[in-house]
């Protein structure tokens, strides 16, 4: 009994240091990482420049219309 119990420790240590070596899933943790961050970085980005983009577009649209109306006869 006492060796059946002392393998399976042994297999359990054994189980323990292969599990230590297998880096495996670490590829995916680090580009799940690497995707929130660009997801939170573009969104702050998107926030701060794109109410500057929709105000130009805006103001040209503006100029154009003035253009248009002082083109009209």
């Amino acid at each position: 009994m006492k060796e059946n119990k002392q393998t399976a420790l042994e297999r359990k240590q054994e189980k323990a240091r292969n599990l230590k070596k297998d880096t495996r899933g670490l590829s995916t943790v680090e580009y799940l990482i690497l995707l929130v961050v660009i997801a939170v970085a573009s969104i702050g980005i998107w926030n701060k420049i794109g109410g500057k983009v929709v105000e130009h577009a805006n103001s040209s649209k503006d100029e154009l219309g003035k253009v248009k109306a002082e083109g009209t006869p």
